[in-house]
């Protein structure tokens, strides 16, 4: 639905053709899907390959150069290398649990060391190779503020200190409900986009919904699980719309 907080909505209608399909001697109804996605942004859920964001020198990770991600696809980096999918430990990282309110607001972004604080809270040892999740209950924060949008400056986000965490733990991706915190003074505007990608190799996990995760987790008194993505295999794109799963 297109509007405000949805400026690129997806794109799907469905053929139907009452005699499509051949079967047997007679012919059957059959329904065929077209969609089609914009699939960064701040609407859906999607992974980000590691040629979505290059450095300032024009360099993608390990090295390689920006020039070969053309209008054609990435020629490197690209998505259709996680084809056999992403599964490792998950962590959820609930921060409004944390701070005991309800959602996290747009002026007090999640820090790094608050990251460290919910994993003693939790009862968890952060591992390498985890998957670092972190809750923001995006569904209240957009309740509670009907007017804000999706985009960078209306929305909470993640502080770049979130980024020394990760490293240390040696993480294996970061998901968010909400990506980087608007206005924290750096020369770039996206800087958690920017070293995470480029310079760690670190896949980037973003507008998720952890509400019932959260519920889970909470009812259970666990908040580690296994974590799947199963990106589709799209040759040379930067990104995926993805369904992650978590199962305990």
């Amino acid at each position: 639905t297109p509007g405000p907080r949805n400026p690129k909505p997806a794109q799907f209608f469905m053929q139907i053709n009452p005699r499509a399909v051949p079967w047997g001697q007679d012919y059957v109804g059959g329904a065929f899907d077209y969609i089609g996605v914009f699939c960064h942004g701040y609407v859906d859920t999607h992974i980000d390959a590691l040629c979505h964001v290059y450095t300032t020198d024009g360099q993608l990770y390990n090295g390689r150069p920006s020039s070969e991600v053309t209008s054609q696809g990435a020629r490197t980096n690209s998505i259709e290398h996680w084809r056999d999918g992403i599964m490792t430990r998950g962590v959820l990282y609930d921060i409004p649990r944390l701070r005991g309110v309800d959602y996290v607001t747009l002026e007090d972004p999640v820090q790094g060391w608050e990251l460290e604080d919910a994993a003693r809270a939790e009862g968890m040892e952060p591992r390498a190779g985890d998957a670092v999740l972190v809750h923001f209950d995006r569904e209240k924060y957009f309740a509670a503020n009907p007017d804000a949008s999706n985009n960078s400056g209306q929305k909470p986000g993640l502080h770049p200190s979130v980024l020394e965490f990760l490293y240390e733990h040696d993480a294996s991706l970061l998901g968010a409900e909400f990506d980087e915190a608007p206005d924290q003074g750096y020369p770039t505007g996206v800087p958690v986009h920017a070293i995470a990608n480029p310079y760690m190799g670190l896949p980037t996990l973003w507008n998720t919904n952890f509400e019932l995760l959260a519920e889970m987790c909470t009812e259970l008194g666990r908040w580690e699980f296994m974590f799947l993505i199963a990106p589709l295999v799209v040759r040379g794109a930067s990104g995926s719309v993805v369904n992650p799963i978590a199962v305990f």
